[in-house]
């Protein structure tokens, strides 16, 4: 028979100096501690997961992670098993859309360079070059936040679309 409990885990106080990944990897170490414990479900992002999944595979744990969506957690272990397509597929999906739904012929992918967003890209250009339909250009990081820094951006009411592009020579 399988038994079924909840362990209460300690959440981030919002006053707190202690670090969300670093919680993140105090809880893991308290699961796999626990004997009783063969399965958790969590942490919520691929940054976290992929900082306790080792402490979890060497406890013998079977990890189910129902948000994160970084390509890399494929690498992360047998035992650790995705329930949200992977960063690629979302934007493989964004380059469909853009190409069907918008009928898009040109297209400026910004992103943030981290893990989340250069997946995101990737996945994006892929299907737009596989596509050959649009025409498309990453800019660097650094110029569009040398756009979103310009006064004149920041004296705009609101957001402008086409706006930031237009600086880029996009």
């Amino acid at each position: 028979a399988i038994r079924v409990r909840e362990i209460g885990l300690d959440p981030v106080p919002a006053d707190s100096a202690l670090a969300p990944l670093t919680l993140e990897i105090a809880n893991a170490t308290r699961l796999a501690a626990d004997a009783d414990v063969v399965v958790a479900v969590g942490p919520g992002g691929s940054r976290e997961v992929l900082q306790v999944a080792p402490i979890h595979r060497e406890a013998g744990l079977m990890q189910i992670v129902p948000t994160a969506t970084s390509r890399l957690l494929r690498t992360a272990g047998d035992f650790v098993f995705r329930l949200a397509p992977d960063d690629s597929i979302q934007g493989a999906f964004l380059g469909a859309f853009a190409d069907t739904a918008l009928r898009a012929r040109r297209a400026a992918i910004l992103y943030v360079p981290d893990e989340y967003g250069i997946g995101l890209m990737s996945g994006t250009a892929s299907a737009l070059e596989a596509r050959r339909s649009v025409a498309w250009r990453a800019p660097w990081a650094a110029g569009v936040l040398r756009c979103l820094e310009l006064d004149a951006y920041r004296a705009l009411p609101a957001h402008t679309p086409g706006w930031i592009a237009a600086r880029l020579g996009i």
